[in-house]
């Protein structure tokens, strides 16, 4: 009887600060959840509100005096500078997940304190806890890092045609289709889905963010071609083509001059979107004009060696062409060819004469 006054005393004595605590946890909660919501909403609202300065902006540009070409640079430049500062959707529910995950872990250790729970082997457990997990999720923490920081920074925009250099042996080059927390998702020119680590992306050549990008084109002729010529035919179909920028305007250089013969680099100004196609259009339409305007393309073996080949076997037996021309000693030639006199004999026998 008397142990169960002893409980009923201890149970009037705690129930205050329980019913205290429960109700301190449920309007903390309630409080939580609406922060949250309202942190939700502001961020929204400031997409919104740069998205209608935007619009008002170009609305604006129509009503003002000015050319259309500059309303029309002035709003793309707009729209580029409104996408570029917009908030990630991704980013954003991160943002949120997090401070409220954080604010409710306050709240249990702040309600376990008033239940006269101690909280210092609370503490000590979730940290114990939090790097044991660390330890075992650091390439997850590390990949986590490098989104958080993608979607902070910008680099690049899903539909971006983007070279990742460093990931594979060659890098990968495809657009990007997703950007998570942990990985970034690229779809390559093949209609391959690669799946890349955040953490692994060093080095982004972003192939989407300028307007124009510069391609050299290289065509190698022979060296019996004449070079103007091919020059003047390789310019003109620059000049007439449609894809090809003619300002910055479009030029054709010697590149390098091997043994096969010269090659031409026709370097042009394009599209960001034309980078794929129009580098492969350009090589098939050069070479199909120095064919049609009679200008032979280097070939192995080359025409040069060809010609010497055929030269050197009109030669009467005995002589020996100069070593500039032929890698293989005097004395080897002269086993291949039959007996013959090397030209210090043949000089040493005239002095002798």
């Amino acid at each position: 009887m008397d142990s169960l006054k002893h409980f009923a005393t201890l149970v009037m004595a705690i129930l205050p600060t329980v019913l205290i605590a429960l109700l301190v946890l449920l309007i903390g909660l309630k409080m939580i959840n609406c922060a949250a919501g309202w942190l939700k909403r502001r961020l929204e609202a400031i997409n919104t509100r740069k998205h209608k300065q935007s619009s008002l902006r170009s609305i604006r540009n129509m009503f003002r005096g000015g050319s259309q070409e500059a309303n029309d640079n002035e709003e793309e430049l707009d729209l580029e500078r409104a996408e570029t500062h917009r908030i990630d959707p991704t980013l954003m529910r991160f943002a949120v997940s997090f401070a409220s995950n954080g604010l409710k872990i306050l709240l249990l250790i702040t309600v376990a304190s008033m239940v006269n729970i101690s909280t210092a082997s609370f503490v000590a457990v979730l940290s114990m806890c939090s790097l044991a997990i660390g330890l075992a999720l650091q390439g997850l923490l590390k990949d986590l890092a490098a989104g958080v920081m993608l979607l902070v920074f910008r680099r690049y925009d899903v539909g971006d045609l983007v070279d990742f250099a460093g990931v594979k042996s060659k890098g990968i080059l495809g657009r990007v289709a997703e950007i998570a927390l942990f990985e970034t998702v690229v779809r390559t020119l093949d209609n391959k889905t690669i799946t890349v680590p955040n953490s692994q992306i060093k080095v982004t050549t972003n192939l989407s963010e300028q307007r124009t990008l510069r391609v050299d084109v290289a065509v190698k002729i022979a060296h019996g071609t004449p070079l103007r010529a091919a020059k003047t035919v390789l310019l003109d179909l620059l000049l007439r083509s449609p894809s090809v920028l003619q300002e910055p305007a479009p030029v054709v250089l010697v590149s390098q001059i091997d043994e096969l013969g010269k090659e031409l680099t026709m370097r042009v100004w394009l599209r960001n979107a034309d980078y794929i196609p129009v580098p492969f259009t350009l090589r098939e339409e050069g070479v199909l004009a120095l064919e049609e305007a009679g200008l032979a393309l280097a070939c192995w073996p080359p025409l040069a060696a060809t010609t010497a080949s055929a030269s050197a076997s009109a030669l009467p037996a005995g002589t020996i062409l100069p070593t500039l021309l032929t890698s293989r000693a005097p004395a080897a030639l002269c086993r291949a060819a039959g007996p013959c006199k090397t030209t210090a004999a043949a000089v040493g026998e005239e002095d002798e004469g």
